[in-house]
């Protein structure tokens, strides 16, 4: 082949490489250039996408026209995004995710349009706060549902476009690269082939040209090949034979310089248009040679760092920078150029913080590939810069929404989830953790019944099988072990009125269900003391009646008595002083004067009774029986009186009106037992079933719990306590007579007494809350029962 062939072809390769090379550079500056308005075109439909999110709010928390207003402008801004994003977009998964923001898209338009079309048909003023119902309620829930995962199509859409455009940045790298290296290896090979043949001939033709200017002109050089060299060596032998035709091929001389500056005039132009290459990058691209010395940088470079520095690697330091996300200071000798010059390792995705010099933070992804000749020595490095401020900053204010709105999700105190279709837990907020002892994670994706009821079915009287049909709110109560729970569920409708999912929350309502029993507590409590008081009162209102009347009858008894001996004296005494007949008529007036001084002292003490302080304590009931049976049986007519006293019998009441009325009580018991020849007398204590009461004037229980004509048949299990003895008993047909004031079974002459003593007892067992009554039998003894509740009533 000849030399000029093999130049050519040199030429053609290095021109195949440049205009294929150029073609991928066009082609990748094509798919980056659509990738780069792509990914433009995506950031501002999120920007867009968030800022009608913003105005969203701002209308439903604030009903600002103006919100509406710019959210309509926003909303149309962004369907026309959308429908240039459908021109555009060319790959089946970006299509895909297109479509699916556009569903969402109109989701979200058409309700807010539905809540903005309710507002108005309610004749609502924008400045006028007010109350969703419950269809806005669940409208404004699945606007935001979708405005959610409009926003999430976006960002996955915003992704798919950001990995289109570094997936031509990188064909067009690995193009321009695989040219470059297969041109440059074929001019390689072609050029090194070229030289050693070259070179042989050259030293053949040389020797021979030194034999032949020697004079040696019947020397004949080896003319071997048909190349320009073989052509010389003819010529050389041709030379020989002829020396007049010694200006062999100046001409291919000269022509072989022709095309030597063709060449280089090709390799001029190649690298112009790398350097415009360089120049137009859109990413950063610097330049550093074996030592690591910065060389040079493209204007997108210098714009990135502020300025264009050409350091040496030990000033390195005056590059400032942290990597992502640790936060690491980067130092001189750590930098990913250091490591390239170093070691010759490629790195690639690096996320930096960068203090530009120009003073401004910046986000870069750092690229840094050696540069190696033929014979892979290392000749410099290539670095590339991203700016990726902007989508950091935009993802990162994404983030920030995310986590107020978690966080706002999360400050409620109730359990909150949100259910997708088929009741499964879409969201979860931490107050259900809290509320059902397990991580809010381990929620994601279970039945609300399998958390709430722990049942792999719904139980029937579940709310969301009713809302589920009903479409509107339902709720129920429910008892977990001590806790109560209110469980409402809220139905998410979709655009077309069917069931989409739900709104889940659980709110412990344990302590105002405690409180609901506290009041009902209350209220039964209450009942029962006023049933309790009108009770007392109506026995205070026949017993002071009984009262009344036994006093204007027992006192009008020694009145009538006074007067009508007083009469007698003066009709029969008039004139003639008295004798034995006028004396007893004296001594009766006296008598009848002294018994209704002993009734009107009795009612004065019964009166006390009723009216005085009521001091409540503990008091030993054994012991007060005892003291007050020692002085009685003392003064028994010599009798021996069997006492049965009940040890360790503590109540809770007044000592004073207790001693009044056991004294009282032991005192008849001792009268009536006067007779016997063996009195006994007995104090203790039993339980209400064991008594059966035929007393009327024991108050009613509270509920209407009596026998026939109000009297009670038993007093439940409380302590009942009772004086027994054997004296002359009464006829229970009388015993409602016991117990009225001045009410007496017996004669004076048989048994001394006013008949005050049971009625002041009875006075007392019910200023302390209690019963009184009693059983009898006519020779057989008597026995008398009292009540002490533990709270003494004391009035």
């Amino acid at each position: 082949m000849k030399i000029k062939t093999r130049l050519r072809l040199n030429t053609w390769i290095s021109l195949v490489v440049a205009m294929l090379t150029i073609l991928s550079l066009a082609w990748s500056f094509l798919e980056i250039d659509r990738a780069d308005q792509n990914e433009k075109l995506i950031a501002e439909m999120r920007n867009t996408a968030f800022e009608r999110v913003i105005l969203r709010d701002e209308y439903l928390l604030h009903r600002e026209e103006r919100a509406a207003i710019q959210w309509m402008a926003k909303s149309e801004t962004l369907r026309g995004l959308m429908k240039t994003a459908s021109e555009r977009l060319t790959a089946t998964q970006d299509k895909a995710l297109l479509q699916e923001a556009q569903k969402n898209f109109d989701a979200t338009v058409s309700g807010v349009t539905a809540v903005l079309e309710k507002g108005k048909r309610k004749g609502r003023r924008a400045d006028m706060t007010f109350a969703f119902d419950e269809a806005e309620l669940r409208l404004i829930g699945q606007v935001f549902l979708k405005a959610y995962a409009l926003m999430d199509s976006i960002r996955r859409l915003d992704e798919s476009t950001e990995r289109t455009g570094k997936k031509a940045r990188d064909g067009g790298y690995f193009l321009v690269i695989l040219f470059v290296l297969g041109g440059g290896m074929a001019v390689t090979i072609n050029t090194l082939l070229t030289g050693r043949m070259v070179t042989k001939r050259l030293i053949a033709l040389h020797d021979g040209v030194q034999i032949i200017g020697g004079g040696d002109l019947d020397h004949r050089i080896a003319a071997e090949g048909n190349d320009e060299l073989a052509d010389l060596a003819a010529e050389s032998n041709q030379m020989a034979a002829s020396l007049k035709d010694s200006l062999t091929s100046i001409d291919s001389l000269n022509r072989e310089i022709a095309e030597r500056k063709r060449a280089e005039e090709a390799l001029r132009q190649r690298e112009d248009l790398l350097q415009k290459i360089f120049e137009v990058l859109p990413v950063g691209l610097w330049y550093a040679d074996k030592d690591g010395t910065l060389l040079r940088g493209n204007p997108a470079g210098v714009k990135i760092w502020g300025a264009e520095p050409k350091v040496a690697p030990s000033e390195y330091g005056v590059f400032k920078a942290r990597r992502l996300p640790s936060g690491e200071e980067i130092a001189p000798d750590d930098w990913a150029l250091a490591q390239t010059i170093r070691e010759g390792v490629t790195v690639l995705d690096e996320m930096l913080e960068i203090d530009a010099f120009d003073g401004k933070k910046k986000v870069i992804l750092n690229y840094t590939a050696p540069v190696l000749d033929d014979r892979g020595a290392l000749q410099g490095a290539i670095i590339v810069n991203l700016d990726i401020t902007q989508s950091k900053e935009a993802e990162e204010e994404l983030a920030r929404t995310a986590r107020e709105w978690q966080t706002t999700f999360d400050a409620t105190s109730d359990s909150i989830w949100i259910l997708d279709k088929g009741q499964r837990v879409l969201r979860s907020n931490s107050a259900a953790g809290r509320i059902f002892g397990h991580p809010m994670e381990t929620f994601i994706g279970m039945h609300c019944w399998e958390i709430v009821h722990c049942t792999n079915q719904p139980i029937p009287e579940c709310p969301i099988l009713r809302a589920k049909h009903s479409l509107r709110r339902e709720t129920m109560e429910l008892q977990i072990g001590d806790a109560w729970f209110e469980v409402v569920v809220d139905p998410i409708l979709s655009a077309d009125g069917q069931y989409a999912g739900a709104v889940h929350i659980v709110s412990d309502i344990t302590e105002r269900k405690r409180a609901e029993q506290t009041i009902i507590q209350l209220n039964v409590e209450l009942e029962q003391r006023v049933m309790d008081r009108t009770a007392q009162l109506e026995a205070a209102n026949k017993e002071l009646e009984a009262f009344s009347y036994s006093v204007s009858h027992d006192l009008r008894s020694p009145l009538r008595g006074i007067d009508g001996f007083s009469q007698a004296l003066i009709e029969d005494y008039q004139d003639r002083p008295l004798d034995e007949t006028g004396r007893r008529y004296l001594e009766r007036i006296r008598k009848a004067t002294q018994n209704m001084g002993l009734l009107i002292d009795d009612t004065l003490k019964l009166s006390r009774v009723s009216r005085s302080e009521f001091d409540r304590e503990t008091v030993e009931l054994s012991r007060m029986v005892l003291e007050i049976a020692d002085p009685l049986r003392k003064n028994d007519s010599g009798k021996t009186v069997d006492m049965i006293i009940r040890k360790d019998v503590i109540v809770q009441g007044d000592r004073r009106l207790l001693q009044i009325a056991l004294t009282n009580l032991l005192d008849n018991a001792f009268k009536f037992t006067g007779r016997q020849e063996r009195p006994r007398i007995e104090f203790g204590t039993t339980v209400g079933d064991d008594v059966l009461v035929n007393s009327r004037f024991s108050p009613p229980l509270a509920g209407g719990d009596e026998g026939e004509g109000g009297i009670r048949k038993s007093d439940g299990e409380k302590t009942i306590y009772f004086i027994r003895d054997n004296g002359v008993g009464f006829d229970m047909a009388y015993v409602d007579k016991l117990f009225g004031a001045f009410q007496r079974l017996h004669t004076t002459e048989e048994f001394p007494g006013t008949g005050i003593g049971l009625a002041t007892v009875q006075r007392i067992i019910h200023r302390h809350g209690g019963r009184v009554w009693a059983e009898g039998e006519i020779g057989k003894g008597a026995t008398f029962y009292f009540t002490l509740p533990s709270q003494a009533i004391g009035a």
